[in-house]
């Protein structure tokens, strides 16, 4: 098992884990929440970005599964239209 996307700035929340099997890599990601701030929010943005490009070394042979931190709708991020 692994924990690090070899990036000191992502690597210290502990928000990675890889597990190395023969035909594909696990990557299990808990992806920043972008809500909280415009920081944040821009962290998660860098973090995304980030994790594409370290993602592509690997072709074809990457699973990833996780909590993405993304709603697939404006009704979980809007209070006020929730009753």
């Amino acid at each position: 098992m692994n924990t690090s996307i070899e990036n000191k700035i992502f690597d210290n929340e502990g928000r990675i884990l890889r597990l190395d099997f023969k035909d594909f890599i696990l990557f299990n990601i808990y992806f920043p929440n972008g809500g909280a701030s415009s920081d944040r929010l821009k962290y998660k943005m860098e973090f995304h970005d980030y994790l594409i490009e370290y993602l592509k070394q690997f072709k074809n042979r990457v699973v990833i599964c996780g909590d993405y931190n993304t709603a697939h709708c404006i009704y979980r991020f809007d209070k006020t239209i929730r009753k």
